[in-house]
């Protein structure tokens, strides 16, 4: 309850009215919420991601042993000129999503969640990975690249993203690309084909 005063100097009791209150409190959980959300750090998101990309792994060794073989390989070998062949092997483990048409027929989706690549050409030897949301299809979260060097070293490579774009890149490779450019674009390209394959339109 509220005291007004009126202009003849007189007090009376002002109740605001349920609508009003309505409004008031709509506007604070809505606050709330935006600043719970930003309330976030970077820190929790990458401890978020890493707890996913462990999940996909573990999903990943148990494909096609305690769990449905839901993966696919593409395997392309080639050799230019006088250089050496090449060899690149990509893997693509998927879940299964069912949907229903608006005749109400079940339809299936194949939504990938984790990609690895190994390319291989003379002494090249280059592994990567991609980790991506189940919730949403296609969004990437994290990739990984490691580099076999001459000497027995590696030269590695980590970015993760959020829904605003890279967070985060870790390497210690001083000819890493530092925006994660070209890992998006591998990512794009190898799911591309893959859509081609898996979720082709029959009709």
């Amino acid at each position: 309850m509220f005291i007004f005063v009126s202009s003849w100097g007189t007090l009376r009791p002002f109740h605001p009215k349920p609508i009003i209150m309505k409004k008031i409190l709509i506007l604070l959980v809505c606050s709330l919420v935006a600043f719970t959300s930003q309330a976030q750090t970077k820190a929790d998101k990458l401890k978020n991601i890493r707890q996913l990309y462990a999940q996909a792994k573990d999903k990943v060794a148990q494909n096609g042993k305690t769990a449905p073989n839901k993966h696919q390989q593409l395997v392309l070998n080639n050799q230019f000129d006088e250089a050496p062949p090449f060899k690149e092997v990509v893997d693509i483990y998927f879940d299964e999503i069912r949907q229903f048409d608006n005749g109400d027929v079940p339809m299936s989706t194949e939504s990938p969640y984790f990609m690895t690549r190994r390319y291989t050409c003379g002494d090249i030897d280059i592994y990567q990975e991609w980790l991506f949301d189940a919730k949403e299809p296609g969004k990437l979260l994290f990739a990984f690249e490691c580099e076999q060097q001459n000497d027995g070293s590696k030269l590695e490579s980590r970015y993760y993203w959020d829904a605003n774009g890279l967070i985060e890149v870790k390497t210690n490779n001083p000819d890493a690309d530092r925006e994660g450019a070209f890992m998006q674009r591998y990512a794009g390209e190898y799911l591309s084909v893959f859509e081609t394959i898996a979720n082709r339109n029959w009709e």
